[in-house]
This record gives C-alpha cells, structure tokens and sequence, in this order.
C-alpha cells in the first residue's frame, strides 16, 4: 500500500509512504522527489492505531534540505540519505 502526504511548501510535491498491508511489525518506505528548492522543508508524520485500547502514536520527523539531502529523524536516530527505508514497530 502507498500513502503519500503533502510537503506543504507550495512545490506540489508528495513524500510516498510505502508499506504492507497486514498487521503487526512493519517496514515503512519513505521517498519524496528532489527538492527542486534551496531552502529546507520538513514535515512530521504521525502513525496511530486504530484498534485496540490505548490508542499508541509514534511521529517520524521527514527533512529535506535544499538540493536533495533528505534526513529522517526517529527517536533521535539520524539517518542521511537520498533513498532511506526506516523500520518502525
């Protein structure tokens, strides 16, 4: 399954969240085209459940610096690259 989510920094330009459709641990792949512009966008996502009490949340925070250098940032762990998969359970 692909959901995309809007950078909102009026380039029109989606992050692509790719993962499996089944319950439990999952992968989540996350791109986005280049980033045309000069200035860094970020943006945060949140993952929810939606069974079972209580509802758990975890937020990924997705930065692109200018001219294509994409960091994604969990739990305070960097990763630094143009095409990044980040393991979330």
């Amino acid at each position: 399954m692909t959901t995309q989510v809007d950078w909102n920094d009026g380039s029109g330009d989606k992050i692509t969240l790719t993962y499996a459709a089944a319950l439990g641990a999952q992968t989540i792949s996350v791109s986005s085209p280049a980033n045309a512009g000069y200035v860094a966008r970020t943006r945060i996502i949140t993952f929810m459940t939606t069974a079972g009490s209580p509802t758990a949340t975890a937020t990924l925070q997705v930065t692109q610096l200018g001219k294509d250098i994409t960091i994604i940032i969990r739990n305070d762990v960097y990763s630094v690259d143009n095409n990044v998969a980040v393991g979330y359970e």
